[in-house]
């Protein structure tokens, strides 16, 4: 209980941050990567995996998050330390990796297709719900209830 309760926040806070996120302006780095010249391919990058203890203790929940976005990462260590500091009986350590975008998606497709090895938390892109989302058995937890209260501060 403790650990969707948990799960269920942070999937809160991550869809609120990448619907701000989204709103927000974005940066040049990727016309001035794409200006280079001489830079032909890309290789895309390894899988990276951080553990964010945010000053939990060693009792803290323990919990896997993958996204392909490091910025999403680097997020969460943010907001896991006022969470850790305003709940000091309910920590959480997370464990983010950080994938290629089509790796991360694939491999967690198959993770909840098969029941095994799927993280507690994971971002899926928009444009990719449609995988996530098909048959009769969606591997998904609904959270309509829980975003129900904040639906008219949402954009």
């Amino acid at each position: 209980m403790k650990k969707k309760l948990v799960s269920t926040f942070l999937s809160v806070a991550m869809a609120a941050s990448l619907l701000l996120a989204g709103c927000g302006a974005g940066s040049d780095s990727a016309t001035e990567a794409s200006t280079d010249e001489g830079d032909t391919a890309t290789e895309a990058p390894a899988e990276q995996t951080a553990v964010i203890d945010a000053g939990a203790g060693e009792d803290a929940t323990e919990m896997e998050y993958w996204t392909f976005v490091e910025l999403h990462g680097q997020h969460f260590e943010t907001m896991l330390q006022k969470w850790n500091e305003a709940n000091p009986d309910r920590q959480i350590k997370l464990n983010v990796t950080v994938m290629p975008y089509d790796d991360m998606h694939n491999k967690l497709l198959i993770a909840v297709q098969t029941g095994e090895g799927a993280p507690d938390i994971s971002d899926i892109e928009l444009g990719r719900f449609p995988d996530f989302l098909a048959g009769d058995d969606v591997p998904l937890e609904a959270l309509n209830d829980v975003v129900e209260p904040y639906m008219d501060t949402l954009v």
